[in-house]
């Protein structure tokens, strides 16, 4: 590859713009003024305003949240249309397990529709209105367990859990030191998360 042409270095004419292209901006902001500095300000604001504007979009689904002061609340979860981790919307387990804190829910059983923030420490199941755990990728092929699960508000519930690991460390015990705290659990009746944090005992009780 032929090598640019270099200018006359001699020069204190390409001295000096070689110097003013070198310096830094904060050094270039000092050299050329408070215009310089209020022209950089405003780009970083009209950047911000832009990022501001960024909207996920989010859709409802249906659930019914029991807490552990035993109250119930039937009402929305809001999840992404879209997942960086799959294709198609987000899934409730995966927003309850991406982050810790609060989350927002809105209650449709108990007067006007309201949005509360629930600490998602103190949810111990949720009810789903779908069976989003036939969602999860490797689904078909993962090892199914079917447990007996008694929890610390004294409920006990019954059914199937998959296994996402290679198989001869797939044991319900292996399933239960898997780090998210919500769990897919598949009834007779319908498709839940439970909070492995108010889990006391699992009892395996056949192969599914």
């Amino acid at each position: 590859m032929a090598a640019f042409p270099l200018p006359d270095v001699q020069t204190s004419d390409f001295r000096l713009q070689t110097s003013d292209f070198l310096l830094s901006p904060l050094r270039r902001i000092a050299r050329e003024g408070l215009a310089a500095a209020l022209t950089l300000a405003a780009v970083g604001a009209d950047t911000r305003l832009g990022m501001s504007d960024f909207k996920v979009e989010k859709q409802r689904v249906g659930a019914t949240v029991i807490l552990t002061n035993g109250e119930t609340a039937a009402g929305w979860f809001f999840v992404a249309l879209g997942s960086a981790q799959h294709y198609g919307p987000e899934r409730v387990g995966e927003m309850l397990n991406s982050d810790t804190g609060f989350v927002p829910f809105e209650r449709t059983d108990a007067g006007p529709a309201r949005t509360v923030l629930y600490n998602r420490e103190q949810i111990v199941i949720v009810a789903l209105s779908e069976g989003e755990a036939q969602r999860v990728s490797g689904y078909e092929v993962a090892r199914r367990r079917v447990a007996s699960l008694l929890l610390s508000n004294g409920t006990r519930l019954s059914g199937a859990v998959c296994v996402y690991r290679p198989e001869g460390r797939d044991r319900i015990s292996d399933w239960s030191r898997d780090p998210y705290p919500f769990r897919y659990l598949e009834t007779s009746t319908a498709t839940v998360l439970v909070n492995l944090q108010h889990v006391v005992e699992v009892t395996e009780t056949e192969s599914a």
